[in-house]
């Protein structure tokens, strides 16, 4: 979930995630749902250039309902409804124009006479991968307040075809105009499971085979290449990738500690009490009695077993850390620096994601004097201006007693750690995630003054519009930088499976507006100019 809901919903959530209740009649699968062997979808690689949003832009057809209706959608009597009457269908509109920004506002400089392109890469942000049949869902307390709105959605089942499907267009992409290199945004699983994890790192490192399935081996409609459930062949990413963790990935549904309790509760057979779904049954209800196929790869991982796996993890060029160096192997957070080719750019990455309970973001005093401070004086000693990646912007850093969490003496708030990076002037900017909102603002710095840098927040996949960003850093010959970045729809070409996840996220977002992430149009398309620093 995104946003945090009132305490009473949460103490809901917390039984979900720990009761025991063994009431009800167990629930055997139908005699007509039976799996049979079923072909594994390959995909060839999109056969045309994409058009990103600056040539064309996908629109919902129907508006977004003044009277919302999400919590009847789990009903997959009214869901099939609301797609017949429209909720799900968009077409194709004209691009958006990119918007020219400058810190104060004034007008931008004239481009020098031989501009240089420094680094082009991708920003992937908020997966939320879900294995939404695992006992920890929590599908029924969606909708329950206006705060909750992401504790179910109708098209997580159809998550890692969606992904696949992103994953196909930034290599498309990548062939008519390279990028350097991709880099997450955090929240990549949904709810911190050792299952949900390898999907992610199957879509983004490429396999033979990923069914992404768990419990039983599940055929909701009967054949091969139709359902969520229906083994395909990942593409995997054609260029490196750097890990970014959030709070989803390291907390249950986002937001509760993972601990004995509930990693009990994830492998074992008895569903939460607000609902998790039964693929099994006609329909692919959402359950909350009866008995599940127990599964011990949907253990939930501590955090420590989440960096250990993603180091261990072997992509299409063998073993790459993702960027996790020495710091993450001992500090057990994705905390690490990486040099962006020889664009003078050293990515800075930090781990907010808050161990100890709740959605929004936590940095540690100990992390920043252990490692984010001594980076940024490396990075000044050997002349690099500096990127920074987190799941959280500044605004969503908290003293970790957000709902769910408890709160911590040394949290470092969003005025100490916005002054920190305006007090190194070779600090250029900071990407986020995290709000599924796109969003770019300017952060000023106080006296004595300095560039500033900017903040840009990508929108999420897992929610509509379901877009990422390209972004590139140029060097444009006239004593500035700039950054320039375009939101991009992902294609389904020949997949009917990720579009279908396309066309429930528009419904998702049409009968109760859940996923209005666009922002404004100057947050979407832009060219931000910034006084090129000197060391």
């Amino acid at each position: 979930m995104k946003s945090y809901a009132p305490l009473f919903v949460l103490s809901l959530i917390a039984a979900a995630c720990s009761s025991s209740d063994d009431s009800g009649p167990s629930k055997p699968p139908p005699d007509d749902n039976k799996p049979t062997e079923r072909e594994v979808a390959k995909f060839a690689p999109l056969s045309g250039p994409v058009k990103l949003t600056d040539a064309q832009t996908l629109v919902p057809k129907h508006a977004v309902e003044a009277q919302q209706s999400k919590p009847t959608s789990i009903d997959p009597a009214v869901l099939q409804q609301q797609l017949a009457d429209g909720f799900g269908a968009f077409t194709t509109g004209p691009g958006e124009a990119i918007q020219v920004e400058t810190p104060d506002g004034a007008a931008a400089p004239v481009p020098g006479g031989n501009p240089r392109k420094l680094t082009r890469f991708a920003h992937l942000a908020d997966f939320q991968l879900a294995d939404d049949e695992s006992p920890t869902r929590v599908a029924n307390v969606d909708g329950l307040t206006p705060d909750l709105s992401a504790a179910w959605r109708p098209q997580e089942g159809h998550e890692c075809r969606v992904v696949n499907a992103v994953v196909r267009t930034v290599n498309r992409i990548h062939k008519d105009a390279p990028f350097d290199f991709v880099v997450l945004g955090g929240d990549n699983a949904d709810s911190a499971q050792q299952n949900e994890v390898d999907w992610v790192l199957a879509l983004l490192g490429g396999s033979d085979k990923l069914a992404c399935d768990s419990g039983d081996a599940n055929d909701p409609v009967a054949g091969s290449n139709n359902d969520g459930k229906d083994p395909f062949a990942p593409e995997g990413l054609d260029m490196p990738w750097y890990w970014v963790s959030g709070n989803h990935d390291v907390l249950i549904q986002g937001t509760l500690v993972v601990n004995d309790a509930s990693i009990a509760q994830s492998k074992g057979s008895k569903p939460g009490v607000y609902g998790t779904r039964d693929y099994r049954l006609p329909g692919s209800p959402i359950v909350t009695d009866g008995e599940l196929p127990a599964d011990p790869k949907r253990a939930a991982m501590p955090r420590a077993d989440l960096i250990e796996r993603v180091l261990a993890h072997q992509g299409k060029s063998g073993p790459l850390a993702h960027g996790l160096g020495e710091y993450a192997k001992t500090s057990k957070k994705a905390y690490y620096e990486q040099d962006l080719g020889q664009s003078g750019i050293r990515l800075i990455t930090i781990d907010s994601a808050a161990e100890t309970g709740g959605a929004e973001g936590l940095l540690r005093k100990g992390d920043i004097e252990a490692f984010v401070k001594p980076a940024l004086e490396r990075a000044k000693k050997d002349k690099k201006w500096v990127l920074f990646a987190s799941h959280h912007a500044a605004g969503s850093l908290t003293d970790g007693g957000s709902l769910g969490g408890t709160q911590q003496p040394d949290a470092v708030l969003a005025p100490e750690w916005e002054a920190l990076l305006t007090a190194n002037p070779h600090v250029i900017g900071h990407i986020a995630g995290h709000s599924h909102i796109h969003k770019v603002r300017h952060v000023a710095a106080a006296a004595p003054a300095t560039n500033g840098y900017w903040e840009v927040r990508t929108s999420a996949i897992a929610d509509y519009p379901h877009q990422f960003r390209t972004i590139e850093i140029w060097d444009e010959d006239n004593g500035y930088l700039s950054i320039r970045s375009v939101a991009v729809d992902y294609s389904t070409e020949n997949d009917p499976v990720a579009e279908m996840g396309r066309t429930l996220g528009i419904l998702d977002y049409t009968t109760h507006g859940v996923g209005a992430g666009q922002g404004s149009a100057k947050d979407r398309n832009v060219i931000l100019w910034i006084k090129k620093p000197t060391f």
